[in-house]
């Protein structure tokens, strides 16, 4: 296995994939002597080996009548390609340049080197939004800091606890209750919808900072778990004890992979979570009236 760190010298080859086609590229670079080089594609990828790895039977595989595991078979690839003098580099490559001579390709750990590249596999990046469209908005946001917008939501009781949700002209977004909270399961309740809203918010944050600073995003996932205390049950349950009404705690996890240093996606996901509109809404004390408005029509009982 190729030490990551140490990797200085100009490769003769690189091979970007290790799925049977990486492997059989590296077993026959290899037996020409050239000593390659191949990328696995281990961390965004899952495990080294391509989508073999995930399959248990592989039947129309040639010089295998019974059949094979694909676990056992890229062993066997790989074992094959390591014998002859293929080096295996377990990381992602997220950018290459080939303006340059050698050619540069950048992982998450480091450059590499080399002077011939065999690409197996596409690296996958998420669309970004537009560039000169941020900067706009972001130049907007600088000639006036104070601005205010008004948003608007309108919540409709249809029937039990399952509510429709206008925003603006798009369909309507449902609200229920799990089982447990005598509502049907067909949607997230409103506290589950308070923690999509938060993850929603802070990965805008990320990618809009990662489209402004040059970096390509290859993963962007937020995990969030709150702790909430319920047992006043809307208020019909026990209002005696002293608590917190509303989430006490929420832990936020956010798995981020793009042509960056980790030190750098790490700043970048603080500096979200900081200009974060929902996380500061529930940071911060919020002004917040609530008032009851007379009928349009008059019901008789």
């Amino acid at each position: 296995m190729e030490n990551k760190e140490t990797i200085s010298k100009v490769e003769n080859v690189v091979i970007i994939g290790s799925g049977p086609a990486g492997y059989t590229a590296a077993i026959y670079a290899a037996r020409a002597n050239l000593q390659p080089l191949l990328v696995t594609g281990f961390n965004s990828g899952g495990i080294p080996g391509g989508q073999l790895m995930t399959t248990t039977f592989v039947e129309n595989y040639p010089g295998f009548p019974d059949g094979v595991l694909g676990p056992e078979l890229m062993d066997l690839m790989k074992a094959q390609a390591e014998r002859w003098g293929t080096n295996l580099y377990e990381s992602d490559v997220v950018s290459i340049n080939t303006d340059l001579h050698p050619f540069e390709l950048k992982t998450l750990e480091g450059t590499i080197k080399t002077n011939s590249i065999i690409i197996m596999e596409t690296v996958k990046t998420i669309v970004p939004i537009d560039l000169e469209g941020l900067k706009a908005l972001s130049d907007k946001g600088k000639e006036n800091p104070t601005a205010v917008r008004t948003l608007k939501c309108k919540t409709v009781q249809t029937d039990k606890f399952r509510h429709e949700n206008y925003v603006r002209d798009l369909d309507a977004h449902i609200i229920d209750e799990p089982p447990g909270l005598l509502g049907d399961d067909t949607a997230p309740n409103p506290s589950e919808a308070v923690l999509a809203a938060l993850g929603s918010c802070i990965a805008v944050g990320i990618h809009a900072n990662c489209v402004i600073k040059g970096i390509d995003l290859y993963k962007l996932e937020i995990e969030l778990e709150g702790y909430i205390n319920i047992s006043a049950v809307w208020g019909t349950g026990d209002l005696v004890t002293e608590k917190i009404v509303g989430f006490s705690d929420i832990r936020v996890k956010a798995h981020v992979e793009g042509s960056a240093s980790r030190e750098e996606l790490d700043e970048i996901v603080q500096h979200a979570n900081v200009w974060s509109p929902v996380a500061n809404t529930m940071r911060l004390p919020v002004n917040m009236s609530i008032e009851s408005v007379e009928p349009e029509n008059e019901y008789r009982i």
